[in-house]
C-alpha cells in the first residue's frame, strides 16, 4: 500500500488534479484509506491538486477549518429544473423550495416528484415551509405516493446498501406477486432509481442513500434478516 501511495503522489506532482472520493463515510474508518488520503494531501499542499469528499460526516483527519462545504443549487439553478421537470410554480414558491433545502438537489428532487402528483402545490409548499424535518416531510410524502409495488421494490433496494442490482436480482429477493419490471421501469421514469448498464448490457438499478436510508429503517429487523438471506 505504501508503494502505491508513493507511486500515486509521483504521478500527481506538478499537475492539475480533482479528486474525488464518494460516499467516504463507508471506509473513513480504514486505516489504509485515511494514510492514503492525509498522505496526499500533505504531499500536495504547494500544487494545484483538489479533494472532493462527500460523506455523511467529517473525516477525524480532517480540521474543521480546512474544508469548504460545497454549496447547494443557487435559487435560479432550482428554477431551471422545477421547469425542465414540468413544473409551474410562483416565484415565492421557488424560494421557499431553494430556502427550505439549502439547494440540495437530491431532496429537490424528492420535492418535484411529489410535488408533480400533488392537487395542492400551494398546500404541500406551505406544510413544506412549516416542516421543522424538511427532509422527513419531503420522504413521508414520497412515501404516501407509492403503490404497494413500488413500496416493495423500494424496500428491497435498500438491502443492497447502496449498490446497483438488475431485475433478476431484485426480483429474487422480492415477492413473486410484484410486477418488478414495470416497477422499476416507472420508478426510474420518476427519477425514484437511476439505472446504468452493466458489463453484461444489462439494466442496473440504483437507489440514492437518502432514500435507502429511509426505506431500509421502514423494514422491522426480521423483514431485513429475511431480505438480506434472500440477496445472499
Amino acid at each position: 500500500t505504501e508503494i502505491l501511495v508513493d507511486y500515486i503522489i509521483q504521478l500527481i506532482q506538478d499537475r492539475k488534479y480533482w479528486f474525488c472520493f464518494d460516499d467516504f463515510h463507508l471506509v473513513d474508518g480504514n486505516s489504509n484509506t485515511q494514510s492514503l488520503v492525509q498522505r496526499m494531501r500533505e504531499a500536495t499542499r504547494s500544487t494545484q491538486v483538489y479533494f472532493i469528499i462527500t460523506t455523511r460526516s467529517i473525516p477525524a483527519f480532517i480540521d474543521i477549518n480546512e474544508y469548504h462545504p460545497l454549496a447547494g443549487l443557487s435559487r435560479n439553478d432550482v428554477h431551471k429544473l422545477v421547469v425542465k421537470r414540468g413544473l409551474e410554480l410562483s416565484q415565492s414558491m421557488v424560494s421557499t423550495l431553494h430556502r427550505k433545502t439549502d439547494g440540495n438537489a437530491e431532496i429537490i428532487n424528492l420535492a418535484i416528484i411529489s410535488l408533480s402528483a400533488a392537487s395542492n402545490k400551494g398546500g404541500f409548499i406551505e406544510k413544506l415551509d412549516k416542516a421543522k424535518n424538511v427532509q422527513r416531510y419531503i420522504l413521508n410524502e414520497v412515501d404516501r405516493r407509492l403503490n404497494a409495488d413500488e413500496r416493495a421494490v423500494m424496500r428491497v433496494c435498500s438491502i443492497l446498501l447502496g449498490y446497483s442490482a438488475n431485475q433478476d436480482i431484485i426480483e429474487a429477493i422480492v415477492n413473486e406477486n410484484v410486477d418488478v419490471w414495470g416497477t422499476l421501469f416507472d420508478l426510474a421514469d420518476r427519477h425514484l432509481l437511476t439505472t446504468d448498464q452493466t458489463e453484461v448490457d444489462a439494466q442496473a438499478y440504483h437507489q440514492h442513500a437518502i432514500l435507502q436510508g429511509y426505506f431500509y429503517n421502514a423494514l422491522s429487523k426480521t423483514k431485513r434478516l429475511t431480505y438480506h438471506r434472500k440477496a445472499g
